[in-house]
């Protein structure tokens, strides 16, 4: 394949290699060698023309055997497969300006998009892929952020505000005790003989994943409680 005949010659570097007439430098040119491995590989059960075996031929001489590597199984791949940039830019650019509209489909965002691209670039320079391409561009670029929802659910969304916390790590138990409160479906008397609904007080050590003993008081005593945790 890569012309390692027996003996050098013009064709191809010296080195160990197929055997036979049919591939010897001397009596065979370049093309009828070609053609002999082709016809071998076929014979072998799998078909080869002579082009193939020719172009293989070149990148081995450029690449070595890794050009004989199939690229298709080595080049990586993305969400949006390879996509036109400026196909994905409208799309995405449709997407974000359909945020507060009334909900559409994917022919309306198809419909849109060719729009936007002729406006950019010219009528028909930058070519839509099929509908089932464009489909499944659609979902890569908006599944995730709600961009394919209902109308009430993107205007939800992007009303959303930011989630304040963020992600904390904790080591020590007592590091970090989360408090939570809340008032009691029920009446007691209390010591003084008052009766009111009282709150269950609960703490949660995060580092261990254990609760403190809930206490029921009343209000302003489970308020001081939540205090002093929230300061220890």
């Amino acid at each position: 394949m890569c012309g390692r005949w027996r003996r050098g010659s013009r064709a191809g570097p010296a080195g160990a290699g197929p055997r036979g007439a049919e591939y010897g430098p001397q009596t065979r040119t370049p093309a009828q060698r070609e053609e002999a491995k082709a016809a071998e590989l076929s014979a072998a059960g799998m078909p080869t023309g002579a082009v193939t075996v020719r172009r293989m031929r070149a990148r081995c001489r450029q690449d070595g055997v890794r050009g004989l590597v199939d690229h298709r199984a080595t080049r990586p791949r993305t969400a949006l497969g390879r996509a036109n940039e400026r196909v994905v830019a409208a799309v995405r650019e449709v997407l974000e300006a359909g945020r507060e509209r009334s909900s559409g489909t994917l022919g309306r965002l198809r419909v849109h998009t060719e729009r936007l691209l002729a406006e950019q670039y010219g009528q028909g320079v930058v070519p839509l892929p099929s509908s089932a391409t464009f489909n499944r561009l659609a979902h890569a670029l908006a599944d995730g952020r709600g961009l394919l929802d209902s109308a009430r659910q993107r205007r939800w969304r992007s009303a959303r505000p930011a989630p304040p916390f963020v992600p904390t790590t904790v080591m020590a138990p007592g590091e970090l005790v989360m408090t939570d409160s809340t008032v009691l479906d029920a009446f007691v008397v209390l010591d003084d003989g008052v009766v009111e609904r009282p709150e269950l007080t609960i703490a949660l050590d995060v580092a261990t994943r254990t609760t403190a003993r809930p206490c029921c008081a009343r209000k302003e005593a489970a308020a001081s409680t939540r205090r002093s945790c929230r300061h220890r």
